[in-house]
């Protein structure tokens, strides 16, 4: 998927910010970005849920999820959650890049 442009739910602004940050992370070995707020999940519905996958993987290393109007990135691989951010690119800073 190029860039952010599939993930519904993003405002305009959230759109640019991510399709940037993807621009830039792909050289870090971020290969792209899926919306999965439509799969289940065993806890309240979050807003969105944005999966990052990296290259030649088949399941998202990190999930960045929109809830109450923040934004945390929950890391797959260690089950760890950040704190809240206020803005999407604070959040995605979390991510190697």
């Amino acid at each position: 998927m190029p860039g952010g442009g599939g993930i519904g739910g993003l405002t305009p602004e959230d759109g640019a910010v991510l399709e940037d940050w993807l621009s830039a992370a792909r050289n870090a070995g971020i290969e792209t970005v899926s919306d999965l707020t439509a799969r289940p999940w065993q806890v309240a519905q979050p807003d969105l849920v944005i999966g990052v996958f990296e290259t030649g993987q088949t399941a998202a290393s990190w999930l960045v999820i929109r809830a109450q109007g923040r934004w945390v990135v929950a890391t797959v691989p260690n089950d760890t959650v950040s704190d809240a951010h206020v803005m999407l690119a604070d959040a995605l800073r979390l991510i190697r890049n």
